[in-house]
Formats: C-alpha cells, structure tokens, sequence
C-alpha cells in the first residue's frame, strides 16, 4: 500500500547534468563512488535530496513504503516527510522506463530529524532589563510557547503558524535570573538552553552605559545591552562622598599614569550642563591602588589604571553613568555562557 504525502519542493541550485552518460554506461564501483542521490536533515527536519545525474522519477521511501514522488528531479530538493516515525528512509533514481538507476543509502529517522518546530530564542547571554523583560523574540512553529524564569513559568501563548514571535512585557525582579523557552506541540516538548540575563532595579538608561554602586565599590558597564564588565572601584571619603545620581561621560583625558589622575580620565557631567561644565569629578585611574575598594577619593570614583585604560578605549563620550548609594542587586563576576544545550 503507498502513502500519499504533500511534497515541499524547493530548488535552491541549478542541476548538475551529465547528459551524455546514462546510469547502465557507468561501472557500478564508480556509480557507488559518485554518490548519485544522498540524503541529510536540514535543522529544520526537512529531508534534502542531493542529486548528480539525471533521474526521470525521484521516489521516497521508508520502510519500502513510498511517502514521496517526483516527476523530473532537479539537483537539489527538499521534502517535508509527513509523520514523524522512526525508521529508515531511502530515495530512489528511476529512468523513464521506471528502471531503477541508483539509491541512496539509508538515512535513520527520529522524532527530532523530522520535528518542523524548530525553537530559538533570540537573546544574547547576560542581557541587562530593567523592570520588564522586554523585547525579546522567539522562533517556533505551530503549538504552546512558555517563558520560564528561573524554571517557573511566567508567560504562555499559542503559535498557530511556524514564525517569530515577540514576547510581551513581562515582570523583571531585580537579580540574576535564568530565561528558557519551552514549547508543546503534538505531545512533544522541546525547551531551549538557559539564558544567563539580569536586572538591576533600574531602568537602562540607553543601549550602553556605566552604573556604579557605592555599597559594593563596584561599576558595571553594560554594553548594547549586555553585562560586558565588572570593575572593582574606590569611592568619595564620608567627608567628600561620591554624589549619586544620572552623569554623563563629557570628556575624555589621557594622563599621566603617575598622577592622582592614573593613566586616564573620564569627565562625569550633569545631563542639564553644557560639556565645558564640568562637575569636577571624574572616573579615572589611580596611583594608589591599594585604595581600590575603598572610601578615598574626593568623590570620584576610582579605578585601577589596567581598568581604566580598557573603559576608555571602549567607552565614548555622551555615555550615561548612573550612580547608586546601595543597590539591592550585587553581582561579583559574570558567569560565562554555556554551551548551547545546557543549562545555567
């Protein structure tokens, strides 16, 4: 008994022809070595076809039961095979007579090769949110969507055709959090690797900026979005303290790594004032580093001259920096991201 089964058909390279050969002039150990027809799964579960000879018919099987056919075959093709049992599939070459010209060899199925819900979550590792968790994009096909925090689930919807989704805004606590996708289609459940992302309690004034907190002598610069860097820092003595508030990086100096001013400065500004206004403060390396983690400085915010020298070499004038008295969120290292498949 044969199966029918919808065909999806997409020519992605011209065909390769040997006109004036014919499968019964080529010796069988060549044919074998020329590998005629092969098969392979595209990551979306789709079966490609790779031909390199002429074929009047392409038949699909599996199992010796035909679930695909092809009238004139081109070099390339791609089938979406209609259920997802396990087994063997084969094509074969057929000429105009209906003659068997060359087989592939088997190609095992599982329930993954053949799954068309292909699941990606669209967000880079160690992600900055304020208190929203948003925007963030998925790609899935047909079935449930859940968002997972921290492996409890926050948010579901329903995906009627395969495409990208925006998540809605969703509630951010202050911390570090693991962000996961799980989806549910025809009783299969993939889910995607942990997302390492955070958040401070604050709303991220631009793309990337500088937020230090005075509690912890620690300055996080996050970048297009992302924790890039965490930096140990000194701050004002009680009698100068370091003034928080919304900054902005107005100038940058190069210094001289023996002065107070370490190797390089970075002029802090009141938003509401012109750049030739400046507060006086500044973040800037030192020539005491042993009064990193300390209150020492005349309000500035201190950094090691290593440090400094890679901040300014990466930050650009008109950076915001936000300062904190004491934040709720303390985050001593950025754990690198794993490898896709596992979790945090």
């Amino acid at each position: 008994m044969r199966v029918a089964a919808a065909v999806l058909l997409s020519l992605v390279l011209p065909a390769v022809l040997l006109p004036s050969v014919r499968a019964a002039e080529i010796p069988a150990r060549l044919a074998v070595d020329l590998a005629p027809v092969s098969l392979s799964w595209k990551a979306d579960g789709r079966l490609l076809v790779s031909l390199s000879m002429p074929a009047e018919k392409l038949i699909i099987e599996r199992g010796g039961i035909e679930v695909a056919r092809l009238e004139q075959p081109n070099a390339q093709v791609e089938f979406r095979l209609p259920d997802s049992s396990s087994g063997q599939v084969i094509a074969r070459l057929l000429d105009v007579s209906g003659a068997e010209m060359a087989r592939s060899k088997p190609l095992a199925i599982t329930l993954a090769s053949v799954n068309n819900t292909t699941l990606k979550l669209n967000l880079a590792p160690n992600r900055v949110f304020g208190s929203k968790l948003t925007p963030v994009t998925v790609e899935a096909g047909p079935g449930t969507l859940s968002v997972l925090l921290d492996g409890k689930t926050v948010h579901t919807q329903e995906m009627t055709a395969a495409g990208t989704q925006v998540l809605p805004a969703l509630p951010m606590p202050q911390g570090r959090h693991r962000l996961q996708i799980e989806h549910l289609s025809e009783g299969r459940t993939q889910t995607s690797p942990a997302v390492q992302i955070f958040s401070f309690g604050i709303e991220p004034p631009d793309h990337s900026y500088l937020l230090a907190d005075k509690y912890s002598f620690s300055l996080y610069w996050i970048k297009e979005g992302v924790l890039h860097k965490i930096y140990p820092v000194a701050t004002g003595r009680p009698s100068l303290p370091t003034q928080p508030g919304f900054w902005l990086i107005g100038a940058k100096d190069v210094m001289h790594p023996a002065s107070d001013w370490g190797s390089y400065r970075l002029r802090i500004y009141r938003e509401n004032q012109y750049t030739h206004h400046w507060s006086g403060y500044a973040v800037h390396g030192t020539n005491k580093p042993n009064s990193i983690g300390t209150e020492a400085s005349h309000g500035c915010l201190r950094m090691f001259n290593k440090d400094i020298t890679e901040l300014y070499q990466g930050i650009a004038v008109g950076t915001p920096l936000v300062i904190e008295e004491h934040m709720k969120v303390y985050i001593e290292e950025i754990a690198a991201p794993k490898v896709a498949g596992q979790g945090l």
